[in-house]
């Protein structure tokens, strides 16, 4: 834990202090663990963590995090209607963030979830050596870019599977660009991976740390317009890409219709071969007989006859 009770002082960890443990449920001494190697905080004797199973050691990432919000905020007690009691690592004025470094089991998420309302998860990218290459391999394109939004093939990459079916928003924290990444970054990106599936597919939306800590600092909505956001230019995406596949398919059509008429003309059947040239020796005979003068002809023909010629 960050914060301990020196005498009325709500106060972090110094080399030889004793403080009384934060939890109303609780009220025991608490120890300040001031090393080299972990960072400094204050400790129970022996393993006890008053009964917070969720509880796990914190690296300076999570510190770093915390340190972004008022003191206040951080490590706040939170009592469920049935009792169950947990610390949460941040409570903003709409909901509480968790910072998470460790892995997590599916019902440990689900349990954490279901327990603090209104619940945001910051998840450490750079636990695991291949999670960075994997999970920028996995950005499908981009189908908008204000706000910059990406589909994912979730396959490829084991971070993005791990957190895939939860129901709350998920911002995955990569710090800074690096050179090997796919997409390169100018400032610090959170991504995030929105509870909502539009045409049953995951999307990230790529957001400005800045933002993010601006926004919960100010206890702004922010994941609920992201996913109405997201929604909505799915939806046009996909209309604009059923409405290209079908001129795509007229045009096909088309050509192959073209074609189709072009291979004719090019090779006609052997039956029209031969009656090409009879027809085109009738019509010739039909315009000759439509210039003949009957009259004329008959008139001669009398003459003929009477002895005249």
């Amino acid at each position: 834990m960050k914060f301990a009770f020196v005498g009325a002082e709500r106060r972090e960890a110094q080399p030889d202090l004793v403080a009384k443990c934060p939890d109303p449920d609780c009220g025991a001494v608490v120890f300040a663990r001031c090393g080299e190697h972990n960072v400094w905080h204050w400790a129970h004797k022996g393993a006890r963590n008053c009964g917070d199973h969720w509880g796990e050691p914190e690296t300076p990432w999570h510190r770093g995090w915390k340190n972004e919000f008022p003191e206040s905020w951080q490590e706040v007690h939170h009592k469920a209607a049935d009792g169950e009691r947990h610390v949460a690592d941040v409570k903003t004025e709409l909901g509480y963030i968790e910072f998470q470094h460790s892995p997590l089991t599916p019902d440990e998420r689900r349990s954490r979830e279901d327990f603090y309302p209104n619940l945001v998860w910051v998840v450490d990218g750079r636990r695991r050596a291949q999670d960075r290459a994997q999970f920028f391999a996995s950005i499908d394109g981009r189908i908008s870019d204000s706000p910059p939004i990406f589909p994912i093939l979730p396959n490829k990459c084991a971070l993005l599977r791990d957190w895939l079916v939860s129901g709350v928003p998920v911002y995955f924290d990569f710090g800074d660009s690096e050179p090997g990444d796919t997409w390169r970054f100018k400032e610090p990106l959170l991504w995030l991976l929105t509870p909502c599936r539009p045409n049953g597919k995951p999307y990230l939306v790529s957001v400005r740390k800045t933002w993010f800590l601006r926004v919960h600092n100010e206890g702004r909505p922010a994941e609920g317009l992201y996913t109405k956001k997201v929604e909505r230019v799915v939806a046009d995406y996909l209309s604009r890409q059923a409405a290209a596949d079908s001129r795509r398919q007229a045009q096909a059509a088309a050509d192959s219709r073209r074609q189709r008429r072009a291979a004719a003309a090019d090779q006609p059947l052997k039956g029209w071969e031969r009656y090409l040239p009879k027809k085109a020796k009738a019509a010739a005979a039909d315009r000759s007989l439509a210039d003949f003068d009957f009259e004329r002809y008959l008139t001669n023909r009398q003459r003929r006859a009477q002895g005249r010629f």
